[in-house]
């Protein structure tokens, strides 16, 4: 018989850049400023990261140049 153990359902937060997951302390509390992952700390954990598609198309060497 195991005493003390229950299974419950809670809200984790997670960062949009690096991926780290965490369950705030307080289920009410607000979201925090920061990622708590040290290695991240991104004041925009919670904004997906842009399209990368154009920096890529950037980089992209033209067919014109090979010629």
């Amino acid at each position: 018989m195991e005493m003390g153990r229950v299974k419950r359902t809670v809200w984790a937060w997670v960062c949009e850049r690096c991926g780290h997951e965490w369950l705030p302390r307080k289920q009410d509390a607000p979201p925090p400023r920061v990622c708590p992952n040290p290695p991240c700390k991104s004041p925009y954990w919670n904004t997906p990261r842009k399209s990368a598609t154009k920096k890529a198309a950037s980089m992209k060497p033209n067919k014109a140049a090979k010629r």
